[in-house]
């Protein structure tokens, strides 16, 4: 099982309905002891403070951080409470009936000198009175730490007011301990409320899947999983790169909005209204190290599309709790290595794989051929992740859980080959790196409330956006939302009802010479390039009329003044200032970790 559900497998199976009292919610009242002479934290290991509103936190780390292991290839952070050796909390509550405590333990890496840390958990009455140690757990430092699963029944003391303290034992050398989001699990009604699965394929362009009138089979899994939910024909994305369009898929606002942030984002509100949270990732533009950590109870860097049965194994043994689920993968990214579908055709001077390095190498000898080759070894990898997501879906459904959650599947971002004479992403705000697969699948009972036609293998042809899916996602699961949010919620067209067309703002700020700003109706496509300061260049309008031609080939800008004025107008309430910070900088202090796997993926130079 993935050490990613560790925090879910120790949980009963689910016909013992539960609901969960989070010990982290009750930080605000507990009583800390700490030790005079405790060792401090080392560097790396503690990521920092959660950042959740409402929650304890300063210099000192007494109050909820975010830890990081590493096993390599995978990296797993997680929201702990850390104490050094000697340390303790201790919380005031009244423990309900078949209550059991569930919390993962690890020895925060880099603070042992080699001692042994012993977690203790130990219970007495809160009027006074003998204490009794339910939990002795030694754990010596090791080269690759772990995280540890615990469950300690509290039955016994069902109804009464108690003292509960989590406490680290050893000398100053056992280092710190780290209490991954311990929780009092409690035999109750099932919570009514969905499961969020939040699936992002990055690098996935909408019309190359067969739901979306492609012609070579590259995704008869996806297109099946259509057939169930509601697929949108027309979604945006709101960036033509991974970062800052997952910034507005998971905060709801545009990439370069100052109200944004990652403490606004998705995981953060769910949490707070009691959602278990968990990522899976590809790290790279997605890392935690950009912010997108924020609010995840445990988020992990880890390959989970090669073996997607072992992720749906912890789920299956999980808690019934609402969870929120976040799934990404650079699987379909370049480099491009699959030959599904590239077998009979002619590689020219491709060896195997195509990427990014390889592409600047090509330049503009790049034949037709080689062209052909490179997309179709693209088409491969789609085919490739599919194949992997029919196994999730499978695995999902046998478990049971599949059909009481919301799924999402969408990319941020599609891919250009070479229709403007480009190959890639990035560089532009076409419809070929902006347009994107948004398939959603709703829980039975609200399909039972829609009614299930409404709900099954409806296609949406209204223009949506990806900055939409954080006011559903949140409306779905009746969480509270900001009330500062560019988006607006689709459950009226899950359901079946209209709305009024939107208009589809894009930006991409990645371009050392220009910025770009685009505006998409449901007819027209406005773009214009502002030259950066530092930049010689002009400004340029594009206008396209998608209706007649979707491939964008035939600017209309100095035939329809009218419209550009009109368009521009809209486009600049949007615009904040002259131009943006160049976006596709980096923290000088990145880790390694995150700047090979940049590379690997043809960021820093290739």
């Amino acid at each position: 099982m993935l050490a990613v559900w560790a925090a879910f497998a120790a949980c009963s199976a689910p016909e013992a309905p539960r609901e969960t009292i989070r010990l982290v919610d009750e930080l605000a009242n507990a009583t800390l002891d700490w030790p005079a002479d405790a060792v401090p934290l080392p560097k790396g290991s503690l990521v920092g403070a959660a950042g959740l509103a409402g929650v304890p936190r300063g210099d000192e780390p007494r109050a909820l951080q975010v830890v990081r292991l590493w096993s390599r290839p995978a990296k797993d952070e997680r929201l702990a409470l850390v104490a050094p050796a000697g340390g303790s909390y201790r919380f005031a509550l009244t423990l309900p009936e078949r209550a059991t405590l569930r919390v993962d333990l690890a020895q925060v890496p880099g603070s042992s000198t080699g001692g042994e840390l012993t977690f203790r958990v130990r219970i007495a009455p809160a009027a006074g009175g003998e204490g009794v140690a339910l939990l002795e757990h030694a754990v010596r430092a090791a080269e690759k730490a772990t995280w540890q699963e615990v469950a300690v029944p509290l039955g016994r003391w069902g109804g009464e007011r108690v003292v509960l303290e989590l406490a680290t034992l050893g000398g100053p050398e056992a280092g710190w301990g780290a209490w991954s989001s311990p929780r009092i699990d409690v035999d109750r009604v099932r919570d009514p409320r969905p499961s969020v699965v939040l699936i992002s394929l990055d690098t996935l362009r909408a019309d190359h899947l067969g739901s979306y009138g492609y012609g070579r089979p590259t995704s008869p899994n996806l297109d099946a999983f259509a057939q169930r939910g509601v697929r949108f024909e027309y979604p945006i994305a709101q960036a033509p790169w991974t970062r800052p369009s997952h910034r507005s898929m998971l905060g709801g606002l545009y990439p370069a909005d100052p109200k944004g942030g990652s403490s606004r984002y998705l995981a953060v509100p769910l949490w707070h209204a009691g959602y278990r949270t968990v990522a899976v990732t590809g790290g790279g533009q997605v890392d935690s190290r950009f912010g997108f950590g924020a609010g995840f109870e445990v988020y992990r860097v880890e390959d989970w599309v090669a073996e997607p049965e072992r992720l749906v194994e912890g789920i299956a043994a999980s808690s019934p709790e609402p969870f929120f689920l976040f799934l990404h993968t650079f699987a379909i990214h370049e480099p491009y290595a699959s030959k599904r579908f590239a077998g009979d055709l002619d590689p020219g001077r491709i060896d195997g794989t195509f990427s990014k390095a390889f592409q600047q190498r090509l330049g503009t000898s790049i034949t037709d051929a080689e062209k052909r080759y490179a997309e179709a070894l693209y088409d491969g990898g789609i085919a490739d992740t599919d194949a992997q997501l029919g196994r999730f879906f499978a695995a999902a459904e046998r478990a049971g859980w599949l059909d009481r959650a919301v799924v999402v599947v969408t990319s941020d971002h599609g891919e250009q080959f070479w229709e403007h004479g480009t190959w890639g992403h990035g560089q532009h705000l076409y419809d070929h790196q902006l347009r994107v697969p948004l398939i959603v699948s709703l829980p039975e009972r609200l399909r039972r409330q829609w009614g299930s036609a409404n709900t099954v293998g409806r296609v949406v042809s209204e223009q949506v956006r990806l900055v939409d899916l954080y006011p559903t996602l949140l409306e779905l699961t009746g969480a509270p939302r900001p009330q500062v949010v560019a988006g607006r919620s689709m459950s009226p067209l899950l359901a079946g009802e209209k709305l009024p067309p939107v208009e589809a703002f894009a930006e991409n700020v990645n371009i050392r010479s220009y910025e770009r700003k685009g505006l998409r109706t449901d007819r027209y496509k406005l773009i214009r390039s502002f030259p950066r300061k530092s930049a010689s260049g002009r400004d340029e309008i594009l206008l396209f009329d998608l209706r007649a031609d979707p491939g964008e080939r035939f600017d209309l800008a100095d035939l329809r003044p009218d419209l550009v004025e009109a368009m521009l107008e809209r486009l600049f309430q949007h615009k904040r200032g002259e131009t943006s910070d160049y976006e596709e900088e980096l923290p000088e202090d990145i880790d390694p970790e995150l700047r090979q796997r940049l590379q690997a993926l043809g960021y820093l130079g290739g």
